[in-house]
């Protein structure tokens, strides 16, 4: 369906991905993402960039965008302020004791294959970042969402069906991982 369908990424989406990928990933950081530097020219509007004569000032911007997005070799462009934004997430969720615990040992964007037991259908998932102590396993899966209160965050995991992913999760820990279900954390940022 990916591969088929185009899906542009919208701000919103590239923040939840920066995050996730800062937090459970972070040896991957650079080799995904670059960050605008501070002293670049402004971005060149979609004018500037087709204006069949560009001013001295729009030209030379123009030309170092192009350069500076040749050297970015195919990473995600984020500004200084998405990069702020990223890293005050990670602040926030360091912060929560419960969070910084489950986060001291385990693994980041672990896949479980199984086959379910019911319907004989190969099963995949990937959770956010799998604690596994002796037998128990649990699973911390990172949310960006606009509103983190529990009745804003509750409404979007209502609306998103989470208890859905959660279901699908705790049969991969179970008939994938074969060990038990020890609990499920959301960890939501804005």
């Amino acid at each position: 369906y990916k591969n088929r369908v185009q899906i542009k990424p919208t701000r919103p989406m590239l923040r939840g991905t920066l995050a996730h990928c800062a937090l459970l990933e972070p040896d991957a950081m650079a080799s995904r993402f670059v960050v605008v530097p501070e002293d670049a020219p402004r971005r060149p509007t979609d004018a500037q960039w087709n204006a069949a004569k560009s001013s001295p000032s729009s030209q030379a911007a123009k030309d170092w965008w192009r350069e500076w997005q040749a050297s970015a070799e195919g990473r995600e462009i984020i500004s200084a302020e998405e990069w702020a934004l990223c890293q005050a997430q990670l602040r926030a969720v360091n912060a929560v004791p419960e969070l910084a615990s489950l986060l001291s040992s385990g693994c980041g964007e672990v896949s479980i294959f199984w086959i379910d037991p019911d319907t004989r259908l190969y099963c995949k998932a990937r959770l956010d970042w799998l604690q596994v102590e002796g037998k128990k396993a649990r699973v911390l899966e990172l949310k960006s969402t606009a509103d983190e209160s529990p009745a804003g965050f509750g409404r979007t995991a209502a609306r998103m069906k989470y208890e859905l992913q959660r279901a699908h999760y705790v049969d991969a820990i179970k008939y994938g991982a074969r060990l038990q279900f020890d609990g499920w954390t959301f960890a939501a940022v804005t």
